[in-house]
């Protein structure tokens, strides 16, 4: 017995209304996130560099260089998993979206928008910039280290932080839809 086309109507608008309510809050979680992270991040390459002014020991200098690049690398790896997420989130919108007949809706809109704006770069460029800062940073304060071995890790580090998002988004938008929304809003004889 087939599902009543009422009840499936008034299911797949609850389940788009979810999504986008998932996208939305993950939306300002990001915002939030960057916001505090950037400016902490910030916060604390000026301070260490004030810091490194002063008489401090090459141990302690290292070891504030190394939790600044595993805070930039922690913050990226955040950042990552929550755009995964509303990622996911959004194409589970626009799968309903198409559900519903309205193969153009709202979720597809902002997706297009935000693809031609190629705003996502900038976020990309911050982090290296901050590794970049933070390598500097520890170049200038630490003399025995030289620009190739710290640019080799921040490179590595960078490499292997941009492969692990890659290698989430594999898989085509067609394959996510037939693998995991097989819901049809056409009733079958």
């Amino acid at each position: 017995m087939s599902p009543d086309p009422a009840d499936l109507q008034k299911f797949l608008v609850s389940e788009w209304q979810e999504s986008r309510n998932v996208v939305s809050k993950l939306d300002s979680q990001l915002s939030g996130l960057r916001q505090f992270g950037f400016s902490f991040v910030t916060v604390l390459l000026v301070a260490s560099s004030v810091i490194f002014q002063t008489a401090v020991g090459p141990t302690i200098k290292l070891a504030v260089i190394l939790a600044t690049f595993g805070l930039v690398l922690a913050l990226y790896a955040t950042d990552c998993f929550y755009r995964i997420i509303q990622s996911s989130a959004a194409h589970k919108s626009k799968m309903l979206e198409a559900s519903l007949g309205d193969e153009q809706g709202l979720t597809a809109v902002i997706g297009y928008a935000y693809g031609m704006t190629g705003d996502w770069i900038f976020i990309e460029v911050l982090y290296v910039i901050f590794l970049v800062a933070t390598a500097g940073l520890g170049l200038a304060a630490l003399p025995f280290l030289s620009w190739q071995s710290v640019g080799m890790l921040s490179g590595l580090l960078y490499a292997l932080a941009l492969l692990s998002l890659m290698d989430s988004r594999t898989e085509t938008a067609d394959d996510e839809k037939k693998k995991r929304f097989p819901v049809s809003t056409t009733s079958e004889s």
